[in-house]
């Protein structure tokens, strides 16, 4: 059976998200960065597999409950945490990211239609798993308040710019709205 257009679309933006942010990192590194800190981790395994691990110190950020479950799956599967991983388990409704990141030792309104009834269920799974989505961004107001903190490098992929960065061979018509993935680094 031949994959819906929404399902198809979302897992090339999931695919196209991955390898924004591995392209990013490498940039990263060539400046000298040599810390990753990857909010909302879940099952990502990127700390594990990646050739970059052994030349980054990695913090994944996520909920205590989820790290808990994520650790007894690696160890089930067998798969050894590398030394330059770090978990950091943060409940948002009651501990700050900077906080907890400190202590570890590091000094929707705007989907798309095809996305919506998607995001409703992946929504309403991960708070059935305790871990409910509580922020959502407007893409404008948070490219401003990371300005405002400092963050000089921003860079802000929109649905159309994603599909022509990793997909331009794709004839496929990006939502006007939809996921963003968006890259802040302070100088």
């Amino acid at each position: 059976a031949e994959e819906r257009p929404s399902r198809r679309r979302m897992r090339l933006f999931i695919a196209a998200r991955a390898r924004f942010a591995e392209d990013s990192l490498s940039a990263a590194l060539e400046r000298g960065v040599r810390q990753l800190v990857v909010i909302g981790a879940g099952l990502d395994t990127f700390a594990c597999r990646s050739p970059l691990r052994n030349r980054l110190r990695i913090f994944e950020v996520d909920h205590p409950a989820t790290q808990a479950w994520k650790q007894e799956r690696l160890k089930d599967a067998g798969i050894a945490l590398p030394d330059s991983l770090t978990f950091v388990p943060v409940d948002f409704e009651r501990e700050s990211l900077a906080g907890s990141l400190a202590a570890a030792g590091n000094p929707p309104d705007t989907l798309a239609p095809e996305f919506r009834a998607w995001h409703d269920r992946r929504a309403a799974h991960v708070a059935e798993l305790g871990e409910a989505w509580v922020s959502y961004f407007e893409t404008d107001a948070l490219r401003s308040r990371l300005a405002e903190i400092g963050f000089s490098e921003i860079e802000d992929l929109g649905p159309k710019d994603i599909a022509m960065r990793y997909f331009p061979e794709r004839d496929m018509a990006a939502p006007e709205k939809g996921g963003h993935i968006l890259r802040a680094s302070k100088s």
